[in-house]
Parts: C-alpha cells; structure tokens; sequence
C-alpha cells in the first residue's frame, strides 16, 4: 500500500504486454522442430512490411542491430559526417560510429545543414517530417503504428532508404529482444541479408551449401522463437496503438497546469505514444526533478528521463552550452507511465498525485 492508501500494483513507466496467444504461438514454435532460420521469421518478415507499407523487412536481433546493419548496408558512407538528435537513445549514435563515420549532434533532426547525412528520430512515437534533405535512415524505434502528416505510416520509407525498429520489451510490441530494418529498394534488402548472414551471399546455381564469404558480416539473425511472438502481437497492434492514444487523450485532459505536454493533442490521431513526457519548471516549483521523482515513486508511479543529451555524455565530447535547446527540454524533461497495461484511473491517478507532489 502506497502513502495514499491506495492498495495497487506499481505503475511501471513502460510495460509489455503477453496474452495466451503470444505463449501459444511461441510454443508451437519451440515444438515444430526448427527454431531458427525457419519460415516463423519469413512470415514474421513480410506481415510486418505489410503492416508499415514497406516493399521489404528483415527481421534482426535487437533495434541496435537494426541501425547497425542500416549504416553497413548503403545508407551511410564511411568517414561521412553524420547528423543524430542528441535527445536519443545511444545506439542512434553507437551505429554510425562503429562504422567509422563522425557524428555531429543537433537538438532535432534538421539543424545540422553541414552534415552529408542524417538519421531522423521519430521521438516518442511522434514522425517527423520525411521530406528533408540528406535523411538516409529513420530511426523508428519509438514510432510502430505512427503516421506522416500525409497519413503514409512510419516504415513505408516515403523519402529515407532504410527505416529501423526495436522489438525490446518497452516497445509498442515485443520479441524479448528484436529488430527490424524496412526499405523499398531490392538492393539494399540484399545487402541486409547478406550482412546479417556474416557477410555470405547466395553462390547462383547450387543448393543451401552454396554461401560465399564476401565481405565483413555479423550474425543478427532472428530466431523463429522471437519471430512467433512477434507475429502473434502484430496482431494486436492496432488494439496496443488504440489504447496509448486513449491513454494519452486521458493524459491531455488531466494534467496539471505546471506539467506540458512534450506531444501535441492535435497530433494524436498520428503520434504512437511510445512515451509521454511533459515539462516541468522544477526551479520554479521550488523542488529538483529526482525530488519529484522519489516523492512519486513513493505513490507507486514510476517515472523516467528520456534522455541525457548524447553530446554531454562521456562519449559524446560536449559541453553545456553546445546545444542550449536542447540541454534545456533535458532539463525539464519527465516521462509520466505509457503502456497498454495502463487503466484510465491509472493516468487519473498519475495526474492528481503529480498535481499533488508539484503542488
């Protein structure tokens, strides 16, 4: 029982959520005898471009893997200069480097007019605009089931090469760990499949045996044990957006005053809510966000920080005064719980203890 007296479970700030059908489709996967490289992952593959409005998906490991095998396959150049949000997760950066390209930071996706190439961050399940020069991949990991302003959903790849999802837990759906890269073009899904397969193309002319080694690869393969579980909640995808939107519409209505919403109300017909978070004056309420935090988690809500500005991390070579914008949504930034599991006395209750603890 919480300090309000309000006997509940803790509201976590992202949850997945696994349903009968989900533990079903994973076993008949561990029971037909082939658990990897098999037709679960191919089927998994092709409902997904489906879904998104893609020509072509592969499936991989994880969302990392995914953005990894983007920059391998094509769409960034080695020693490139390579435009990243600095609000983003850190494999949105890790990738390009590894590859031997050089990142440059920019408070959203199109600042940085220097740099050859970008990779666009569709945070917190809101897309950005495709049409902007220089984009080669969208990193969509937040973004399953949002939509452009022109109703194309994110992964169609409308103007990007490649467009890149993960699969983790906390995402819109889940494969335990799992990623999967979306284009167009026949050429690259090559490349991807040639890469993800330790760097062995197809020999033309002979059986399974007829692999050969040409170039760098890596093993991200999915196994068909994710793919099961993947496949059986695409199925309810659309019920997981719905939900969030619903959710988030609770969120708008209910929110105090002192907390702004980060997403647009307008947007929500598009926007996939990954995340919700808001801004808040913590100096001006007198209190410092890991006080607000604390106090919250004393009511059994969990909250997050999305995300320490990559250019003031120890990798990232900045300093305050870089990127002001964006250092200063850093630091007001707070993600209130968003998941499917969420009730709506859940964001009711989310909303009148944050009225309370901010005062």
């Amino acid at each position: 029982m919480n300090d309000c007296g309000r006997s509940s479970r803790i509201l976590r700030n992202q949850q997945h959520s696994i349903n009968e059908e989900d533990i079903e489709a994973v076993t008949r996967a561990m029971k037909s005898g082939v658990i990897t490289r098999g037709p679960e992952v191919r089927a998994f593959e092709e409902e997904f471009a489906d879904y998104v409005g893609a020509k072509h998906a592969v499936a991989c490991t994880s969302g990392t893997a995914a953005l990894h095998l983007a920059c391998m396959a094509g769409a960034i150049g080695k020693n490139s200069i390579v435009d990243v949000p600095t609000i983003t997760f850190a494999a949105t950066a890790n990738t390009p480097l590894l590859y031997g390209s050089k990142v440059v930071y920019s408070h959203g996706p199109v600042h940085n007019r220097s740099a050859m190439q970008k990779i666009a961050m569709h945070y917190a399940g809101h897309a950005v605009h495709s049409d902007f020069p220089g984009v080669v991949i969208e990193d969509a990991c937040h973004a399953l089931g949002a939509s452009y302003p022109d109703g194309k959903k994110v992964g169609s790849c409308p103007e990007s090469l490649m467009t890149c999802f993960s699969f983790h837990p906390a995402k819109h759906i889940t494969t335990g760990e799992g990623g999967m890269v979306t284009t167009n073009d026949e050429q690259i899904v090559k490349r991807l499949r040639s890469l993800q397969n330790n760097g062995r193309h197809p020999r033309n002319g002979e059986g399974v045996w007829g692999l050969d080694w040409v170039e760098n690869g890596l093993n991200y393969e999915m196994s068909d044990i994710a793919a099961a579980l993947g496949r059986s909640q695409l199925k309810r995808a659309g019920e997981f957006l719905r939900v969030r939107r619903d959710r988030a519409y609770t969120y708008f209505r209910c929110l105090p005053d002192t907390a702004k919403p980060v997403l647009a109300q307008g947007n929500n017909h598009r926007d996939s809510y990954h995340l919700f978070p808001v801004l808040i004056d913590f100096e001006a309420i007198g209190k410092s966000r890991e006080r607000v935090m604390f106090q919250l988690m004393k009511k059994g809500i969990e909250t997050q920080v999305h995300y320490v500005p990559l250019h003031l991390q120890p990798m990232g070579g900045g300093k305050r005064g870089d990127l002001p914008e964006a250092e200063k949504f850093y630091d007001l930034e707070l993600s209130l719980p968003m998941h499917v599991n969420l009730t709506q006395d859940d964001v009711k209750y989310v909303c009148e203890s944050l009225k309370e603890v901010l005062g």
